[in-house]
């Protein structure tokens, strides 16, 4: 009986730990996707319409799309932040993010 237990008890704590690995990892694919979308969805369509700019009105209106998109961007990355799985000093730059996305955000309404 004790050692069935034993065995029981020994295998719940190697699962839970594989749960917070698998978790953890989660998190990190999370993150990966959300640069990805960052990249391909907004910084690198910004630098592009950022030629047309400042005279022409279909760029900014490009423009306003994309900053739509990396407040959706920021969201996710700061709810992988707020999950707290993920050591913080490797989520600092999300503030940057959000420094950015509040450039672009002033940089339409002016």
């Amino acid at each position: 009986g004790s050692d069935v237990r034993e065995a029981v008890i020994a295998f719940r704590a190697d699962f839970q730990a594989a749960a917070r690995q698998i978790d953890i990892l989660a998190d990190y694919k999370d993150v990966h996707d959300q640069l990805h979308s960052l990249q391909f969805h907004c910084y690198s369509p910004i630098v592009i319409d950022m030629r047309r700019l400042p005279d022409d009105d279909l760029a900014w209106e490009s423009i306003a799309n994309y900053e739509v998109t990396l407040q959706s961007i920021l969201r996710d990355l700061e709810q992988v932040a707020e999950r707290n799985r993920l050591p913080m000093s490797e989520l600092s730059w999300v503030a940057d993010v959000r420094i950015a996305q509040a450039d672009v955000t002033q940089a339409i309404e002016t």
